[in-house]
């Protein structure tokens, strides 16, 4: 509880000031468990929330985070997470997780750095209408329908030296002009990662069958049957694919970014 509160007083700048406050604000928590207290990431993450709170009836893990979000009709369409899906919840901070664990907690500093300084410049009440050097239109603190979105992918890609798009789009925050973040993306040399690659075929391995029966955040037994499972197989594919996206246009990256 008190890390989360923490969070809230760091004005930790999000996606979306109506999605995400009460989700990117338990990153705290895991930095913290992690960096000063020497726990595993996956255990970093499970005490990053109550300790009542558990996934599928089990300990948390992002394995567990990510089939929460998978399961969705949400995920399934392509959909953004929303505020009911993000807020108290581990799939809502388990993006910044998988780039911690992915490319280190440095990258995330970074990024926060770079964000501290530029409300430090601008204030941190600043709304819509500064347009970028990137031309992408961005906020300090928060973002509105999607406003913001381009900027922070491309920012948070370049302090990770790689094309984190796919990733971010699993986790249920999708670019909003695709073709032009990718072109952006190229000219400060941010390309596909192996990693992000090989993270996403191991979350479609942990989709559970179609005969396997569910249990929601809520210990509710979920509608899950094989049709739903290979339409969820079947959206994480179009991530990994070599058309559509086109996050990986040659398959597996064989870079070691």
């Amino acid at each position: 509880i008190d890390f989360h509160e923490l969070g809230h007083s760091l004005q930790v700048s999000m996606w979306s000031e109506y999605t995400e406050p009460e989700s990117i604000v338990n990153l705290v928590s895991v930095a913290v468990n992690n960096i000063a207290s020497g726990q595993t990431m996956d255990n970093a993450f499970a005490n990053s929330l109550g300790l009542g709170e558990k996934l599928n009836r089990q300990r948390p893990t992002r394995d567990l985070a990510a089939i929460d979000w998978m399961v969705t009709y949400l995920f399934r369409d392509g959909a953004r997470m929303t505020a009911q899906e993000m807020s108290y919840q581990y799939r809502g901070h388990a993006q910044y997780v998988d780039i911690a664990a992915l490319f280190t907690w440095d990258t995330l500093g970074k990024f926060f750095k770079e964000e501290h300084e530029r409300a430090i410049v601008l204030g941190v009440g600043r709304r819509p209408g500064f347009k970028s050097i990137d031309g992408f239109s961005e906020y300090y603190y928060g973002a509105f329908q999607g406003e913001g979105i381009d900027s922070r992918i491309l920012r948070m890609s370049k302090a990770a030296g790689a094309d984190l798009r796919p990733l971010f789009h699993f986790w249920g925050v999708n670019p909003v002009d695709n073709t032009r973040l990718a072109a952006a993306l190229q000219k400060q040399g941010s390309l596909p990662s192996r990693k992000v690659y090989d993270r996403l075929v191991h979350y479609k391995s942990v989709i559970p069958s179609g005969t396997t029966p569910y249990y929601d955040k809520n210990n509710a037994l979920a509608f899950w049957n094989d049709s739903i499972a290979q339409k969820t197989r079947d959206s994480v594919d179009k991530l990994l694919s070599t058309t559509g996206y086109s996050y990986f246009p040659d398959g597996q990256p064989q870079t070691n970014n």
